[in-house]
């Protein structure tokens, strides 16, 4: 079988989604020596990265959701005759009529909509949102099979689309093996908590900040690090911060290799998760496994995925959240059962489970 990878967001650098595309790719060539495997990559991974003799590269530089992607890719796929595309992001082009399979990893794009989660001219995020809309039926529709990263994730498709539940297999992701590394660091003359993430307003990240404004004002010294690439969505927040005089309790690290993220870690009391909707949750999970305690929102995912590893708090309710946090600070024995639960959970998640999952899924539609 001659399996294709569309493998353009291939890397740390796109964040959650580059992340699960690179570990499937670097699990799979352990796991798999019967099939080939053709990988379409943007220029600078085409030009860096090497694979085994039965991988092979094709240059496929070509903007995501973009009019090129959905003229062009689909001949640029046809010409390398695989058997089977796996298209990691539900932008599959409309013009591809060959067999596919698709991960979807979450649906914010339907959860959270309208003029206060873009920056967008209304209408080209009318236009846009329409255009999203289209692709992702047609790639429900087309797919032989959706890899999805939770149960939830899988019932809301279910129950949002109609589609039969033996069209989706759940595949969990796994944890690289940094985060469970032993690591030395000093402690902070001043205790902080943090978040790792995007910055998008579905992420609830000015709830985190009025909890820490909160808990301060009380009297307890409790600071935040925001480790979240450069967006327009962060440039916001930081304004935020700025306009609540939030400065000397928020600080923001942009972009951290995962070596510098676990030293990070290293340091913290607590990593904070408060989405208001979320997939998977990965970045809980790999401080769970760097032994660093989490306060998760209780919504979507995120509680089936941390089970009882994880203190929850409403993500509407910043007072909830301080109480939360205090507790934390205040109890060590609860730090301690949070730390053992976390890091036993945490071994229960694998990439290369996820890669035999997956290969199981395409072996099975083909």
């Amino acid at each position: 079988m001659r399996i294709g990878i569309d493998a353009r967001l291939y890397g740390l650098e796109h964040a959650g989604i580059g992340r699960y595309v690179m570990h499937l790719v670097k699990e799979l060539q352990q796991l798999d020596t019967t099939n080939e495997h053709v990988l379409f990559l943007g220029q600078d991974d085409y030009d860096t990265l090497k694979f085994p003799a039965h991988w092979t590269k094709v240059l496929a530089d070509v903007r995501h959701y973009t009019l090129k992607e959905q003229l062009t890719l689909p001949q640029l796929i046809k010409s390398t005759h695989v058997d089977l595309m796996h298209f990691p992001h539900f932008n599959v082009p409309l013009f591809y009529s060959e067999p596919f399979v698709v991960t979807i990893h979450d649906l914010l794009w339907h959860e959270f909509k309208g003029f206060n989660v873009t920056t967008l001219n209304p209408l080209i995020y009318f236009l846009k949102y329409g255009g999203y809309r289209l692709v992702v039926n047609h790639a429900l529709v087309q797919a032989r099979h959706i890899l999805v990263p939770s149960f939830w994730v899988r019932q809301k498709l279910i129950d949002q689309f109609g589609l039969p539940g033996n069209k989706i297999t759940v595949t969990y992701e796994g944890i690289a093996s940094t985060f469970s590394t032993n690591v030395k660091t000093s402690q902070p003359k001043i205790p902080f908590v943090v978040y790792t993430g995007s910055a998008y307003p579905h992420k609830n990240l000015r709830l985190l900040f009025e909890a820490i404004k909160l808990i301060n004002q009380k009297g307890v010294v409790l600071s935040l690090a925001i480790v979240s690439s450069r967006s327009v969505f962060l440039d916001e927040l930081k304004a935020y911060v700025h306009r609540e005089h939030l400065r000397p309790y928020v600080k923001f690290t942009g972009f951290l290799t995962d070596q510098d993220l676990r030293l990070l870690y290293g340091q913290a009391t607590a990593l904070v998760h408060p989405s208001l909707s979320e997939g998977f949750g990965l970045t809980g999970l790999e401080a769970m496994a760097a032994n660093l305690p989490v306060l998760a929102s209780r919504a979507g995912s995120l509680p089936e995925i941390y089970q009882d590893a994880a203190l929850y708090f409403d993500p509407r309710d910043p007072a909830d959240l301080t109480a939360k946090l205090t507790q934390l600070l205040t109890d060590p024995q609860l730090v301690a059962d949070l730390r053992a639960k976390g890091r036993q959970l945490a071994r229960t998640y694998s990439w290369s489970t996820t890669a035999q999952k997956t290969l199981e899924v395409y072996q099975k539609v083909l």
